[in-house]
Parts: structure tokens; C-alpha cells; sequence
């Protein structure tokens, strides 16, 4: 086949690896647009940006120069600043979902606000017209919260909780919820709505800067444990800037509460330890990722935890 036909087993892998052969042969001409698909493409969709508008706008140039040497073209172009999208047809403008006043778009699943630069989250509100909530009901809402970056950690476990809970109690997935299930999952489920009006700035970095350093924190409890990762910014005025980079939560495995009810010892003298570790690795794998991932160095990175066991 001359064409990478849809719908073939290998045609997911052919698109990306042809898109890769193409940076490499134009990296000499095209140095940084080269290292924007390398590393800012995800399947067909690039996410990319620069300190300044004209370094944007080169980059602009350079991506459409470069991937047009392979016979692509791009479209559906979004940025925080109109200026970037004058030079490119309206056709190839990405279409703006309307939700109040403002207008968003999907950015691999995210709705990303171009005029605030800030990415935000929907919630329909509860249909009162719903059948009663099955565990199947809730699993499916719950997938609806697209959250890969984990903004929504704290309100996402809630929901994770609810579903071990169910698991556990062996509810099939088209009975009605327990008593007690039924009102936290009504209780989460009607405060969900609020999460709208939540917004998280894209920009993790300010101007001027003079030191930038990652902090971490890790904690856990007797149903589930997490972390977090900011930005923590110094710019030459003295001003700090602390921005959350992402956030990662757990429940609690049942294995290990089987395990100490097993054993005849109480829940708190062993779980809560473990669970302890289990944070704090889950922070040091985390942050092993945003230092990889991020393109610049800081100068400090500062992991915290509350647990003494954790620090021995």
C-alpha cells in the first residue's frame, strides 16, 4: 500500500512513525519545529508554545514548513493570543465550544479556555429523570471525569471510594446502591457542578525569573493515600509564583486490610504505615516523571511527608 489506510492494525504506529522519519530528516532545517513533533505530538495533535510571540510565530512557520515536506497539513489551530492565528484561514481555526461566555476547546480531552489560558472542567447536571444509581451508573460518570493530570484528585478518590466500597459488598452492576452508598454517591454527585467554575492556569512559569524549584507532598489515610507536585517560582522582584503541576490518588487496596484482619493485629498499628510508604512512592515515581518531562531545570526539588516512619 502506498497510503496508510484507517482502520488497519498498523496504521496508528505507520502515522506516528512516518511523522517521526520526517523530523528527523528536517532536523538540520527545521531544528526547533523538529523538536516540537519529537516532543510535543501526541498521535495527530501537537501542543506546543514559546517565551515570546515571535518565537511562536517562527515556530508556527517552521511546524507547517516542515510537515508540509511530508505531504501534512495542519488545521484546527487554537492560541492564547489571536495575533498567531491572522496568517491562517478561518476554515483551519479550531471550532470553539461555547459554555457561558466563554469559549473553550478540547485539548486531548481537556477543555482548555485560549482567551483565560486556563483549563477547566464540565459537569451535566444530574438528570432527574434517571433511573435509580447502579454501580454501573456510577462507574460510567465517573470515567466521564477526564482528568489525567489529576487537578481533580480530591474529588475523584471520593468516587473511587464509593466504587470499592460497592465492590466489596458484592453489589451486581444493575442493582440499586445500598442505603449508605446511594447517599454519598447523591451527596457527590449533586456537588459535582460546582467543579465548572474551577480554573487552573496553563502557565506554570512567570517572567523574569531567578530560581524555580518542585515541591512535593505525600499523605495517606485509612482509605486512601496521594501527592502533589507545584511549581514554586522566584522572579527578580522578589515575587513567588506557585503553581500545581499535577496530583495522584489511590484507595486503599482491600488486599492489605484482608492482610491484617488476617493476622488478628488491629487495622491502625499496620495499614497506616504501609500506606504511608506507599504515598511516598508514589510521589518519588511521580516526580521522577515532571523532571523528565519538564524542559527546564530547577534549582531545588523538596519532597515532604508527615509520616516519621516514612522519613526513617
Amino acid at each position: 500500500m502506498n497510503t496508510v489506510t484507517y482502520g488497519t492494525a498498523a496504521a496508528p504506529y505507520l502515522a506516528t512513525r512516518a511523522i517521526v522519519q520526517l523530523a528527523k530528516d528536517e532536523q538540520d532545517k527545521f531544528p526547533a519545529a523538529s523538536d516540537a513533533v519529537l516532543k510535543s505530538f501526541y498521535i495527530d495533535d501537537v501542543l506546543d508554545g514559546a517565551d515570546t510571540l515571535q518565537n511562536a510565530q517562527q515556530l508556527q512557520r517552521d511546524l507547517v514548513a516542515l510537515l508540509a515536506r511530508g505531504g501534512f497539513e495542519l488545521h484546527k489551530w487554537c492560541a492564547n493570543n489571536i495575533t498567531l492565528l491572522e496568517d491562517i484561514p478561518a476554515h483551519a481555526h479550531e471550532k470553539q465550544l461555547k459554555f457561558d461566555e466563554s469559549g473553550v476547546i478540547k485539548t486531548l480531552g481537556i477543555l482548555w479556555d485560549p482567551t483565560a489560558d486556563a483549563f477547566m472542567f464540565r459537569v451535566k447536571p444530574v438528570d432527574e429523570n434517571t433511573s435509580k444509581p447502579t454501580k454501573r451508573l456510577v462507574l460510567s460518570e465517573t470515567a466521564k471525569l477526564f482528568d489525567p493530570l489529576g487537578f481533580l484528585a480530591p474529588t475523584v478518590i471520593i468516587a473511587k471510594m464509593i466504587m470499592q466500597r460497592l465492590w466489596s459488598e458484592k453489589t451486581n452492576w444493575d442493582d440499586p446502591l445500598p442505603a449508605d452508598q446511594l447517599h454519598s454517591w447523591m451527596r457527590l454527585r449533586s456537588e459535582l457542578c460546582s467543579i465548572s467554575s474551577f480554573k487552573i492556569d496553563r502557565r506554570l512559569t512567570a517572567d523574569d525569573v531567578v530560581t524555580q524549584e518542585l515541591h512535593g507532598f505525600a499523605d495517606a489515610s485509612m482509605l486512601a493515600y496521594g501527592c502533589c507536585i507545584y511549581l514554586r517560582s522566584v522572579t527578580m522582584d522578589g515575587s513567588v509564583k506557585v503553581c500545581l503541576i499535577c496530583a495522584k490518588s489511590k484507595v486503599a487496596p482491600m488486599k492489605e486490610q484482608k492482610r491484617v484482619e488476617n493476622l488478628g493485629a488491629e487495622i491502625e498499628e499496620i495499614t497506616i504505615p504501609r500506606l504511608e510508604l506507599c504515598a511516598a512512592l508514589l510521589l518519588a515515581e511521580q516526580m521522577k516523571n515532571v523532571r523528565e518531562a519538564l524542559a527546564f531545570d530547577t534549582e531545588k526539588v523538596v519532597l515532604r511527608a508527615v509520616s516519621k516512619i516514612v522519613l526513617c
